[in-house]
This record gives C-alpha cells, sequence and structure tokens, in this order.
C-alpha cells in the first residue's frame, strides 16, 4: 500500500473511463441476508483482486450525494474552486491554532485534516470504511422518527476506482500523496493549502490514513480526497459504484444484526462522548 506519488499532471479531461461512465448500478433490499447477498455480488462488479478491500459508506438517504462537507458549505450553484481553497484555508488553520492535542504527541498537519474530518469540521475528505456493520450503523442510527426516504449504502473498490482515475491501482498514503516530483520533496498538506496552486489534482483520490485516531482506528476508516473536480463522486465516474437501499424491513433487521454485533455510539466513538451517547440511548433519555 501507499506506493503512489502526487502526480502533478494528471491529464484533467483525458481519462479513459469506458464503461465506468455507465449509470450507477442500484439495487433494494428488505434484510440483512439480502443486504450481504448484494455486498457478495458486488464483489465481482467491482473487479476486487487478491487482498483488495471493498469499501462503504454509509447514507441516511438515497438522496444524499457523495460530496465532501467543505463543498457543501456554499449552494451548488455557487460552488468555486477560489472560494472553496480560501475557506478551506480560514477552517485548517484556525483549527490547528485552536484545537487541544494530547500532550507530546507529533501531529502532521495531515493528521490534523483527518482529526478535522473526524470531529465534523469542513473538509475536502469523504469518510468511507472497510467493515460493512460501520457503514449500516451510520445509515440507519441516525435518522429522524418517522423518517420514510430509504438509507443507502455505498460500495467501491478503491483500487479500481484509482486506476480508472489516472493514479495506478494502488492506494495513497497522505505523505506519498504529496511528493513533488519537480522539487524532490515531501509537502505536509498546511504547506499544500499556502501555495494555491499546489491542489493540482482535478479526480478524487482513495488515501490509506494512518490510524492513530482512536475513532478513525474505530471505525476502520479510509478516506477519499477531493481535488478540482466539484461533482460528487456518482457522477464523475457512476460506474465504479455499487448502491444498495435499505428498505423499512431491512433497516429494522440491520437494527437487531448491529445490536447483537455490539456496534453502537461507544465502540465507534471510544471516547467520553460516545459513551455519554450510548448512555442517553441505551436509557431512552432522548
Amino acid at each position: 500500500m501507499g506506493k503512489g506519488k502526487h502526480l502533478p499532471d494528471i491529464p484533467s479531461v483525458s481519462i479513459v473511463f469506458g464503461n465506468y461512465m455507465a449509470k450507477l448500478r442500484t439495487t433494494t433490499v428488505s434484510s440483512w441476508p439480502a443486504l450481504c447477498a448484494q455486498v457478495e455480488k458486488a464483489r465481482g462488479y467491482l473487479d476486487l483482486e487478491g487482498t483488495e478491500e471493498m469499501w462503504f459508506r454509509g447514507l441516511s438517504s438515497r438522496h444524499h450525494a457523495l460530496r465532501p462537507s467543505l463543498f457543501r458549505c456554499f449552494k451548488k450553484e455557487t460552488l468555486d474552486v477560489g472560494k472553496i481553497r480560501d475557506l478551506e484555508n480560514d477552517l485548517f488553520f484556525e483549527f490547528q491554532a485552536k484545537a487541544r492535542f494530547s500532550e507530546g504527541v507529533a501531529l502532521s498537519d495531515w493528521d490534523v485534516l483527518f482529526l478535522m474530518q473526524h470531529y465534523r469540521a469542513p473538509t475536502r475528505l469523504l469518510d468511507w470504511t472497510e467493515v460493512l456493520h460501520v457503514a449500516v450503523y451510520f445509515a440507519i442510527a441516525y435518522r429522524k422518527l418517522g423518517e420514510s426516504e430509504m438509507a443507502r449504502l455505498y460500495l467501491m473498490n478503491p483500487y479500481l476506482w484509482n486506476k480508472k482515475l489516472g493514479y495506478g491501482r494502488d492506494l495513497y498514503s497522505p505523505r506519498n500523496f504529496s511528493w513533488d516530483p519537480r522539487e524532490e520533496d515531501y509537502y505536509d498538506y498546511g504547506e499544500i493549502l499556502v501555495d494555491r496552486d499546489y491542489i493540482d489534482w482535478r479526480y478524487p483520490c482513495a488515501l490509506y490514513p494512518p490510524q492513530r485516531d482512536a475513532r478513525l482506528s474505530a471505525q476502520k476508516g479510509y478516506f477519499t480526497i477531493h481535488g478540482n473536480d466539484l461533482r460528487a463522486l456518482e457522477e464523475i465516474a457512476p460506474g465504479l459504484l455499487f448502491a444498495v437501499d435499505l428498505d423499512k424491513a431491512a433497516m429494522d433487521d440491520c437494527r437487531r444484526q448491529l445490536a447483537f454485533s455490539g456496534i453502537d455510539e461507544f465502540s465507534l466513538f471510544p471516547d467520553l462522548e460516545g459513551l455519554s451517547r450510548k448512555l442517553r440511548i441505551k436509557y431512552e433519555c432522548g
């Protein structure tokens, strides 16, 4: 893993997607076993090889887009690369200046970016997990009472995604992703932000982050990092994704499965906040 390098010369319009520009493949399930069967089916469709892991992302509604929170700070019709970079600079450096980290822990700017994502500050990252149960939890746990809209799971092969988007069939460690062959040097994320021209990758890329944070480790978390193509993943290359919608019966069945598996707020957020949220749910404190 992590053999890749930052590639500033990736062509912006000449990527050949072939049939991966096909319509997004979706299906609906009504039970946990049916969901597992569709996940197994997706393994073949997404062309997993050897030890490649499938990634999952759970959304509370099938209408939610695979677009990072930083981009969602703007209305779709006002999305602009320059405005996004300006806001990202403000968010990143203020978070870095004001957040309190454990004493004696040396964090890179990439580590700070990952902490921002896991503590819900807007970033150009999207969360993924290699554990189906985790994605299902995030798809159904925070839905409003009586909500009728189906939840959705997105499945992807990050290796195939990177290959088809021109990055090579591998995951990138953040450090290698920020390699500049012109300077023969690595750049930390803050340095990338300071140079306004350095966010020069167009398409989202799948990263393999160090899982130093307890939340990231508990959730078996990974990220895609968006570049200057401001579209959602399902708009960029829909044929590289597989979507499974969960109807009410499926969500009820999944809740039972998650309870049996011990997936809850504290297992996914192993800190005092996660414990408190688990207790509020357990004792129906609202």
